[in-house]
């Protein structure tokens, strides 16, 4: 990865799950998934790959 397609992580939560859920192909792909929730009070999500054995 070159450094000109790194990017600095925002304070802001909604700006930084759109970036990873457009970069990890989230809506268009049945095998990653988002599970937003709430931890310590704070704004969290967690990614997963899912896929059939």
């Amino acid at each position: 990865m070159s450094e000109e397609s790194l990017k600095t992580l925002s304070r802001n939560y909604k700006q930084n799950l759109d970036y990873f859920k457009e970069q990890l192909g989230v809506e268009p792909s049945y095998d990653v998934i988002s599970h937003e929730m709430i931890v310590g009070g704070k704004q969290a999500v967690l990614f997963f790959i899912q896929g059939f054995v």
